[in-house]
C-alpha cells in the first residue's frame, strides 16, 4: 500500500514537472518572440534613423540652406549693384548732355562768325581754337566753357571798337567835302580814314590804339602847309 502510494505521488510529481516544463517551453517562444519584436524594433530604429534623419539632412542641407544662399546672394547683392549702377549712368548721361550743349554753342559761334574773321588774325585764331575744342571729349568741358567765355568777351570788345571806328569814319567822310582836296587838312582826314578802315582787321589792342590816335581834329588851319605827320 505504501508502495502504491509512493508510486502515485511520484506520478503526480512527474506530471507536475511535465506541466512546468511545458509552460517553460511555451513561454520561451513568446519571450523569443518578444525578443524578435525587440529585433524588429531595432530594425525600425535602423530604418527610421538612416531614412528619416539622413533624409532630413539631405533635404535641409542642400535644399533650404543652398536655396537661401542662392536666393539671398544673387537677389540682394545684384539688386544693390543694379540700383547703384543707374546712378552712375545718370551722372554719365548728365556729363554727356552738358558736353553736347557746350559743343552746340561752340558750333553756333563758328557758323555765325566764320565769314566775319576774314583777314583778322586774332578772330581767326579764336575760331580755330573753338573748332579744335569741339572735337574733344567731355573731359574737356571746363576748357570749352572757358574758351566760350573768353571769346564772348573778346567779341563784345571787338564789336564795340569796330562800331567806334565806323562812327569816326562816318564823321571824317562828313568833314572831307568842306576841305579842298589839295589842302593839308583834307589829306590829314583822308589818312585817318584809311588807317581806321584797315585797323578793323587788327587785334582789339591795335584797334584801340589806332582809334585814339586817329580821333583828333586837324591841328593846321593853313591849307598851304603840307608837312604833317600821319598815323598809319
Amino acid at each position: 500500500m505504501n508502495l502504491l502510494w509512493s508510486i502515485l505521488v511520484l506520478n503526480i510529481v512527474f506530471r507536475a514537472i511535465g506541466v512546468v516544463s511545458a509552460e517553460v517551453t511555451t513561454n520561451s517562444p513568446t519571450e523569443s518572440v518578444s525578443v524578435s519584436q525587440s529585433t524588429a524594433e531595432s530594425a525600425e530604429v535602423t530604418t527610421k534613423s538612416p531614412t528619416t534623419e539622413s533624409a532630413e539632412v539631405t533635404t535641409k542641407s542642400p535644399t533650404t540652406e543652398s536655396a537661401e544662399v542662392t536666393t539671398k546672394s544673387p537677389t540682394t547683392e545684384t539688386a544693390q549693384v543694379t540700383t547703384k549702377s543707374p546712378k552712375k549712368e545718370e551722372k554719365k548721361d548728365e556729363m554727356d548732355k552738358l558736353n553736347d550743349k557746350i559743343n552746340a554753342e561752340l558750333e553756333k559761334i563758328v557758323s555765325k562768325h566764320g565769314s566775319d574773321c576774314s583777314g583778322n588774325s586774332e578772330f581767326s585764331a579764336y575760331l580755330v581754337k573753338i573748332r579744335e575744342a569741339i572735337k574733344k571729349d567731355k573731359t574737356h568741358i571746363e576748357e570749352k566753357f572757358d574758351l566760350k567765355s573768353d571769346f564772348e568777351a573778346y567779341d563784345r570788345l571787338r564789336i564795340t571798337l569796330e562800331q567806334q571806328i565806323d562812327f569816326r569814319i562816318v564823321a571824317i567822310k562828313s568833314m572831307l567835302p568842306f576841305f579842298d582836296p589839295s589842302s593839308s587838312c583834307y589829306q590829314f582826314y583822308l589818312k585817318q580814314k584809311e588807317t581806321l578802315t584797315n585797323s578793323k582787321k587788327l587785334t582789339n589792342e591795335q584797334k584801340q590804339q589806332h582809334l585814339v590816335e586817329n580821333s583828333n581834329d586837324c591841328p593846321n588851319t593853313d591849307d598851304n602847309d603840307s608837312d604833317y605827320d600821319y598815323i598809319y
